[in-house]
């Protein structure tokens, strides 16, 4: 097999091995596919191939090749006559500068994509650019926006039967129920991914099924959870979601008061810190903010914790109980100068944070609407 059919076989072998979780081989095929239609001159079937390696890489937490190779590939496709390659393009570009926080280029690209949009009938296109909206009605924290384009792609029959679509699909509407504290809905959520009886479920869906332990009170069941869904995303290569499922096993640990906690959480923000995820992952660390600054009060986590606390402004505040035991011992000074010690050590605050935990010293056990609005 030669030419244009061997580097279009060479592309959907690559992607489906990489999906499979076979990482560095399917990668290597994908590249040899690019290479390929570059030795024929054939410049939009190397975009196209460019698109699916760059999705490729941001998974695997290569995001400056990505972003290159997403430039690249943006000003060889054109728009018409057919805009769906473009849109593919646009769609990956869009979920990258999501994951990268707020910027010009993200509404560019929205507005774009957008537009571009009533040009297909594709419901698997219109699919694919609404997980990139939902993603960022998340990272806003506009959870209403985000549930209802969760349902609207539910809602999308011919895009559901892509693999891609329901494998993206499943996990989210899952733990979107399980916020909301719909428990019941959030376990059917999780089976549209189709898995054959007695086989492994998948990692992705592991992951989501521990998040939804814990917030359910089922710590036993989350703790395992998301230890197996670490173990399996790494050795997959997926380093941003085994990220995230450490984050949230440490956040089950620190539920548990489980030893084990402190380490687990320096794992987790070293890999935060070393895969730049903190803009990506902005409602995962405020799902989990009483661990981080539980963690933050432990002298030998402070430095490792201190950039991703500050670096987030919603995070800022203070930790609802000790690490070691319900009793730890808090000296809050308000008059004078502002100063907090935890067990007769000075610990650093964001301003402000200091008159937050004096009022909740006088008047605990108020929940953030009840404490925004007396504030």
């Amino acid at each position: 097999m030669k030419g244009e059919l061997r580097c279009r076989l060479e592309r959907w072998w690559g992607v489906t091995a990489f999906q499979a979780g076979d990482t560095e081989p399917g990668l290597r095929r994908v590249e040899q596919a690019l290479h390929g239609y570059l030795a024929l001159g054939d410049e939009a079937g190397a975009a196209r191939v460019t698109v699916s390696l760059a999705r490729m890489l941001v998974t695997t937490g290569q995001v400056a090749r990505a972003t290159r190779l997403y430039r690249e590939a943006l000003q060889q496709l054109p728009a018409a006559p057919n805009p769906l390659p473009r849109l593919t393009a646009l769609q990956g570009w869009l979920d990258l500068l999501v994951a990268a926080g707020e910027s010009p280029e993200l509404e560019d690209a929205l507005r774009e994509a957008q537009a571009l949009l009533p040009m297909t009938s594709s419901q698997r296109a219109q699919a694919h650019l609404l997980t990139s909206m939902a993603m960022l009605h998340a990272r806003r924290g506009q959870w209403r926006q985000y549930g209802a384009r969760l349902t609207a792609i539910q809602g999308l029959p011919e895009a559901l039967e892509d693999v891609e679509v329901t494998r993206w699909l499943a996990p989210r509407l899952a733990e979107y129920h399980a916020r909301q504290g719909r428990y019941a809905q959030g376990h059917t959520a999780l089976y549209l991914w189709v898995t054959p009886p007695g086989t492994p479920l998948p990692p992705a869906v592991l992951q989501a099924r521990g998040i939804m332990a814990w917030r359910e009170g089922q710590l036993e069941q989350a703790d395992r959870d998301l230890q197996e869904a670490a173990v399996r995303l790494t050795e997959e290569g997926q380093y941003v979601w085994a990220a995230r499922a450490k984050l949230h096993h440490a956040h089950t640990l620190y539920l548990m008061g489980a030893a084990t906690f402190p380490a687990r959480l320096r794992e987790a923000a070293e890999d935060f810190a070393r895969l730049q995820l903190l803009p990506a992952m902005t409602a995962d660390l405020e799902d989990v903010a009483e661990s981080l600054h539980a963690g933050a009060l432990n002298p030998a986590l402070r430095s490792t914790l201190a950039g991703l606390l500050m670096g987030q402004p919603s995070l800022r505040g203070i930790p609802l109980r000790g690490m070691d035991s319900d009793m730890t011992r808090i000296d809050v000074v308000i008059l004078g100068g502002e100063q907090v010690t935890v067990e007769g050590e000075v610990v650093p605050l964001s301003p402000g944070a200091v008159a937050v935990l004096a009022h909740l010293v006088l008047q605990p056990g108020q929940t953030r609407q009840q404490l925004q609005a007396a504030l």
